[in-house]
């Protein structure tokens, strides 16, 4: 295939990426070099921009202009890194008079409130909705034109388009709903992840999500709250828990276990919702997940879920903490208990209870682990620390399934960064001979942050004393 042939097929297709990139990526980045940009920020930009093209290659015009386009998105991504001192802390005088004030709360940071862009989508296209993210990041009307190529002529109706749009909606601080509608914003770093994120959440479906998590309530009972049909609050709910999974790009299932462990909580404090979070010391974090778990029928799905947790038991006796968190668990346990050679000694005992489990049954379970450390949220908030959602997000992620898939071994081992560094520099970490770290994988997530993990490969699988 010629390379426009593979741009127009990159979409959904990973393995189409990788040969793009393969044949793209040294241009790129000889074009960034020839425009001046440090090549410390080279490689974060341009893997920004792959992720860019694996969504938006159909928007390319002219194809054989590829990478001219991935050029173009990798710079604009390194002058909001390293403009990042310009970012105002509320909306600059631009947006304000797009939005005729504060949009939704006072912040800044237009991508929190998804609620509003797809309010504005509704009226403006693709590239205007980048323009008006721009302006709220803080850069000025010329910047903005700079940065994307486009004329000032241009913003300025852009920003004409979003204030006619913002007026008269919950979101314009002028408008009577607005002090209905809006509700008390604590200080983000007061509570967790996911409470963060229902936070954000569009008000119908942020009430509605409310009302179940904290209130307890059925849908049914939602409808009589509301003064709605139940059907309307079934769909609501629904609604919420899908728009969740999207902005922390965790599974259906993830969100589900952790909403069900929200409402625990909160069922037992006496502040509700707006109760502070504490925070550990550093833990070790391990994710167990089960492959192919959602190709099984229901009755093997729960039978591998189980014996899961007799793989982690055997592993791990007398644990601290065990979360389950959609079609994975979690486990915590101090950073008191790591040791020399504990990723060594973690592997191998992994590999001798799953062996042994899957002697005593039919369907044979390939296992994916993943191990991190780090600071976590107390009060039975583990589960919706930044450190473990980028675990979930890594290991739900398709790179990470596609090893474990084309692995012969029952067992894929992960670490992160940092585990990797203390296991390869620490005196006494040293991986035995038949262990060794293969090429990190990597992934950008819709934040364009850049998440890494590094497979442990294990050329003798014989399972082996400790």
């Amino acid at each position: 295939m010629t390379l426009s042939e593979l741009v127009r097929a990159v979409e959904g297709n990973d393995l189409v990426l990788r040969r793009i990139m393969a044949l793209t990526w040294k241009p790129v980045a000889s074009n960034l070099r020839g425009l001046g940009w440090p090549p410390d920020l080279h490689d974060d930009a341009i893997l920004v921009a792959y992720h860019q093209l694996s969504r938006k290659s159909h928007t390319i015009s002219d194809p054989t202009q590829v990478v001219a386009w991935l050029t173009s998105v990798a710079k604009r991504h390194i002058m909001r890194t390293v403009n990042s001192h310009e970012v105002a802390v509320g909306l600059n005088a631009d947006l304000q008079r797009v939005a005729c004030g504060p949009l939704t709360h006072g912040r800044s940071d237009l991508g929190l409130d998804s609620g509003l862009l797809e309010h504005l989508a509704e009226g403006l296209t693709d590239l205007d909705l980048e323009i008006v993210q721009h302006l709220a990041l803080g850069f000025r009307s010329l910047e903005v034109a700079g940065i994307l190529d486009v004329a000032p002529r241009q913003v300025l109706e852009v920003r004409e388009r979003a204030k006619r749009l913002v007026q008269n909606t919950e979101w314009d601080p002028r408008s009577r709903t607005a002090a209905i509608i809006a509700d008390p914003q604590p200080a983000a770093e007061q509570h967790s992840i996911v409470e963060n994120a229902i936070r954000t959440l569009p008000p119908r479906q942020r009430e509605v999500l409310n009302y179940n998590v904290y209130g307890g309530l059925a849908p049914c009972d939602i409808a009589r709250q509301l003064g709605i049909t139940a059907n309307s609050a079934r769909v609501s709910l629904h609604q919420a828990r899908s728009s969740l999974a999207d902005r922390l790009q965790l599974s259906p299932e993830t969100i589900k276990d952790m909403l069900d462990l929200l409402s625990t909580i909160a069922a037992s404090e006496p502040d509700g919702p707006d109760a502070s979070v504490e925070t550990h010391p550093e833990m070790i974090v391990i994710a167990f997940d089960v492959a192919r778990l959602r190709q099984r029928s229901k009755r093997l799905r729960e039978a591998a879920q189980a014996r899961l947790g007799e793989i982690v038991a055997d592993v791990l006796p007398g644990l601290a903490e065990l979360l389950p968190a959609g079609d994975a668990v979690l486990v915590l346990q101090p950073l008191n208990t790591w040791a020399p050679g504990y990723v060594a000694s973690l592997t191998m005992r992994i590999q001798r209870a799953l062996a042994a489990n899957n002697a005593r049954h039919v369907d044979r379970l390939n296992l994916r682990v993943l191990v991190d450390v780090g600071t976590v949220n107390g009060g039975g908030r583990a589960f919706s620390s930044q450190l473990v959602i980028n675990q979930l997000r890594l290991i739900e992620s398709e790179p990470v399934r596609d090893v474990t898939n084309a692995s012969a071994a029952a067992l894929a081992m992960f670490t992160s960064p940092r585990v990797h560094e203390l296991t390869i520099r620490a005196p006494g970490h040293a991986l035995p001979e038949n262990m060794a770290f293969g090429q990190p994988i990597i992934i950008v997530d819709k934040s364009y942050q850049t998440l890494k993990a590094w497979p442990l490969l294990v050329t003798d699988h014989r399972v082996r004393s400790a």
